[in-house]
């Protein structure tokens, strides 16, 4: 039986981000502080065990650069913990093998969404729409790109079109849900 990458990148992903929700759970304190502050990841601001992970990751990512599989694991890791400048480095990197990586152009786009850096988010959604130009996840977040850009208007077109050709789609849910925010404003 044959794997395809598409299939094993998620659930490996899951697996990364369960693991560092269990761990900052461990530790609320620690984890509201972001990594940044200190470069060194000293126990002041991180748990014994997403310093031991981070730097079984890093070793593991050092020794099999060529390995996209190990750059997403490391990536993965690095943007939850707030390292999201070098975990966009390494998801690029990926690009740079296999530049139709939709689940790479998602990651980029919303580690730039959530770090307000729209103009970035946006080139990375439409390179998703480029490959992809059905993708509803990829068409409900230009929506709220749009809307994000304060074109209200071309946000509505595509959460309309959205709830109209994929009515089924849990990102038609979402449009809905927008499309009657935006009717109670």
């Amino acid at each position: 039986m044959n794997f395809k990458p598409i299939y094993v990148y998620p659930a490996i992903v899951l697996v990364a981000i369960s693991a560092i929700i269990v761990f900052l759970i461990l530790d609320k304190e620690k984890a509201s502080q972001s990594l940044t502050e200190n470069k060194s990841h000293s126990q002041k601001n991180v748990s014994p065990e997403a310093i031991k992970m981070l730097a079984e990751l890093k070793a593991k990512f050092e020794a099999n650069q060529g390995d996209t599989l190990v750059v997403r694991e490391y990536a993965d890791f690095l943007a939850k913990g707030h390292d999201q400048d070098q975990a966009i480095e390494l998801y690029k990197r990926i690009l740079n093998e296999d530049p139709k990586r939709l689940d790479i152009l998602f990651s980029i786009a919303t580690l730039y969404f959530h770090t307000q850096k729209l103009d970035e988010a946006e080139i990375y959604v439409n390179k998703i729409l480029t490959f992809d130009q059905n993708n509803t996840l990829a068409l409900f977040n230009k929506g709220v790109l749009e809307y994000n850009f304060n074109r209200v208007d071309a946000a509505k077109t595509i959460w309309e079109d959205i709830v109209k050709r994929f009515p089924t789609s849990p990102e038609a849910e979402l449009a809905k849900k927008e499309l009657e925010f935006l009717k109670s404003k």
